[in-house]
């Protein structure tokens, strides 16, 4: 059984549980697990029933919310910090710095979190301060604390794998993972993309399993205005600090692709070669850093059949 969970400004309607219960059909038949059923249930709910594996579950029930930024610009304070990012080593502490604090309107989301360490999240996110403690009579528990997540501004969770040569991470991560903010909204979205020119495969040079995008006009648009400002801005950072013609990662700038939150990839261009001057043209783009070949194919068909309208939990199993 799964939950709609209403993020900032978002309103569950009767069109849009529709959306994401043929959007979840669609993905079984696609992996062709034909003995499930989908069914909404009350108006926010849907029950998925019959043989169908864990793995299979969560790839129907996964958001597909592909976003594109360009990364040092659309960092938001205090994960960046003279240019370099700065993620922070847990969730809480990310929330709890004093530079999260700042905010011009109300919050994008609410967490509830342990008071004491490893402060895990007990609830949330959820969209509204009501949402998050209706669950305890609407106040806030003994030994519990709530923080927000500033106006205008999204998590994103990464690992070391997303570091680039200038990043320089608050502490060591207790898990592996690190928390940055970002400036909402970003440049490109799922929208931007042609589903069916989505393809997984693996890189011909290395073999490494990738997924290949192809853009609209619109995104493929947008996508070489990043790409130009990253040369751009790269070119004039490795001036100022004498090396203009010689390629130097620290002074590098990248694209951020995130998916439901997750931080996936960070490719860099490259601001010595002339031929990237006015971008990346052409339209398409590529993720990699994926652990396998199955990885591949689960993201290639969530982002083919399109992202779901809203954020879903699992309620029971």
């Amino acid at each position: 059984m799964l939950r709609a969970v209403p993020q900032h400004g978002e309103t569950l309607t009767p069109a849009g549980m529709k959306l994401a219960r043929e959007i979840m059909s669609t993905r079984f038949t696609a992996i062709d697990v034909r003995s499930s059923k989908v069914e909404s249930r009350g108006g926010d709910e849907i029950v998925i029933s019959g043989s169908v594996p864990k793995k299979a579950a969560r790839v129907a029930s996964a958001t597909g919310d592909l976003q594109f930024f360009d990364f040092e610009e659309d960092l938001a304070p205090p994960t960046i910090e003279n240019g370099n990012p700065t993620p922070y080593p847990t969730l809480y502490s990310l929330l709890a710095a004093p530079g999260a604090a700042v905010s011009d309107g109300p919050p994008e989301a609410y967490y509830l979190f342990d008071a004491k360490a490893p402060h895990r999240v007990i609830q949330g996110p959820t969209g509204t301060y009501d949402d998050l403690l209706a669950p305890y009579g609407g106040k806030i528990p003994n030994g519990m604390t709530v923080f927000t997540v500033p106006a205008n501004t999204e998590v994103v969770s990464g690992t070391r794998e997303s570091f680039t040569a200038a990043t320089h991470p608050v502490k060591e991560s207790p898990d592996g993972t690190y928390w940055y903010l970002f400036k909402l909204h970003p440049e490109l979205t799922g929208a931007d993309l042609k589903r069916s020119e989505i393809q997984a495969g693996s890189d011909p040079s290395t073999g490494v399993p990738q997924v290949t995008l192809a853009f609209t006009r619109h995104g493929a648009k947008e996508f070489q205005a990043i790409t130009k400002a990253e040369y751009e801005r790269g070119q004039l950072l490795a001036g100022l600090h004498g090396s203009p013609g010689q390629f130097n990662p620290l002074y590098a700038q990248h694209n951020a692709i995130v998916l439901d939150g997750q931080l996936q990839s960070v490719p860099f261009i490259d601001y010595t070669d002339n031929i990237l001057s006015l971008g990346i043209a052409g339209g398409a783009a590529v993720i990699s850093n994926l652990a396998s070949s199955q990885a591949a194919n689960d993201l290639a068909l969530v982002l083919q059949s399109g992202s779901l309208p809203y954020l879903f939990e699992q309620v029971s199993s």
